[in-house]
């Protein structure tokens, strides 16, 4: 954010400014979201133009999963020096003009490096805008923020999944000529609005805790061992989300013989899911304040529903895999907010949310790379996609596992302390 003098304005204008705020960065994180999911919408009609495989549509994606997570540990280290105004502006345009390149169908080649350059684009955005927002807005709007980017999956989803099927198979490349239009004109409206809406800086959460700050003040060794295993455990809740989000198109083609628009109409459905999930994790946070509780909780309720998702594979159950799949997706989500937007917002008076936002997000998109490439390779190899879920399986038993024994490290800690 441009880091401006803090002014004094009346309530009401605080009030104003802070919604608008919230309003269009639901907004600026909806669209690129839009952006990515655009290619996993027309994953099935890329694969047919271009005549590739799962793991070689995959792997195009894949370069952008793996530039935007490590890069992004860069700028983790940077982003409180950044200015939010030409920084997001920036990204919204450049993004906007890589889209519009592929409105033209380039070689396949090329595409996947245009996927690569993406990446490297975007990775400034998470901590960039975490930091942006811990600054700018009160504890209040922060929850209706978190809020708000539950429904930017959605929104991004419905979009591109919605115009998929309603342009078809011959058609696809008309998704990323609009994502071009929007994310360019959203870019312009950033850069003349930013320096108005984050005038004023945010009201501590605590009045006594406002002179800590990242750097100031070292984390307890217990926080140090929970952020590590938090960093462990975004990787494979990303992989099982975005991995079956991505590829329930093909699955339903290829596995269940269902008809490509039915596939993509099912999927968005599921995008519902997700929305669900920030909600879950908002709500079930209200009940339970202790974090480490909280994933295993979570993770518990994964690993149950990816095992009713490989018995509906195996017995040819549709209905039955949607509802696993998007209870995963659900808790996929919710994982995926607690970890990377609740967690850091929350711990802004101790850390830099931004170098922790980017941290855990970097995490995420390991996971999130090697869902993409790896379950469309796992599918290739095997033949189908009922092994894939196996493999999902052993993710969240491991997932669990940790976290228990993260719980156990956090309870013996406190009473080492008491």
């Amino acid at each position: 954010m441009d880091q401006a003098t803090e002014i004094k304005e009346p309530l009401y204008g605080r009030d104003r400014r802070q919604a608008i705020l919230v309003l269009l960065a639901f907004l600026i994180y909806s669209l690129l979201l839009a952006s990515r999911y655009a290619f996993s919408a027309s994953i099935l009609s890329i694969e047919a133009y271009y005549g590739v495989s799962h793991a070689e549509a995959g792997w195009a994606f894949t370069l952008f999963n793996i530039s935007y997570g490590i890069v992004q540990l860069v700028h983790t280290f940077f982003c409180k020096r950044y200015s939010s105004r030409y920084v997001i502006a920036g990204i919204l345009l450049v993004t906007g003009g890589l889209q519009l390149v592929q409105y033209f169908r380039p070689p396949f080649v090329s595409l996947a490096y245009l996927w690569l350059v993406c990446g490297l684009v975007q990775s400034a955005f998470w901590p960039t805008f975490i930091y942006m927002l811990s600054q700018a807005l009160d504890e209040r709007y922060m929850k209706k923020a978190v809020l708000a980017f539950g429904f930017s999956a959605l929104f991004g989803k419905v979009l591109e999944y919605g115009g998929r099927a309603l342009l078809g198979n011959d058609r696809f490349q008309f998704l990323f000529l609009g994502n071009a239009v929007l994310l360019a004109s959203l870019g312009f409206v950033w850069l003349f609005a930013c320096n108005k809406l984050t005038l004023g800086k945010a009201e501590p959460q605590k009045e006594e805790s406002t002179n800590v700050s990242a750097g100031k003040k070292a984390l307890p060794l217990a926080m140090i061992v929970f952020l590590t295993i938090c960093s462990v455990l975004v990787i494979p809740a990303n992989f099982i989300r975005e991995g079956v989000s991505t590829w329930m198109p093909s699955i339903l083609t290829e596995q269940f013989g269902q008809g490509d628009r039915l596939s993509l109409i099912l999927t968005m459905a599921l995008s519902v899911t997700a929305l669900l999930g920030t909600y879950l994790a908002v709500g079930v946070n209200q009940l339970i304040k202790n974090y480490r509780t909280l994933l295993l909780l979570f993770f518990a309720c994964t690993a149950l529903f990816v095992g009713g998702a490989i018995l509906a594979m195996r017995g040819g159950y549709t209905i039955l895999l949607v509802i696993s799949a998007g209870c995963a997706i659900c808790l996929g989500s919710a994982i995926n907010t607690v970890l990377i937007t609740m967690l850091p917002l929350a711990m802004r008076d101790e850390v830099n949310s931004g170098f922790l936002a980017g941290l855990l997000n970097s995490a995420a998109y390991v996971g999130v790379a090697a869902s993409t490439y790896g379950m469309g390779w796992i599918a290739d190899q095997a033949g189908g996609w009922s092994r894939v879920f196996v493999v999902l399986l052993v993710m969240s038993l491991f997932s669990l596992a940790l976290s228990a024994v993260n719980l156990f490290f956090g309870k013996t800690q406190s009473k080492t302390d008491a």
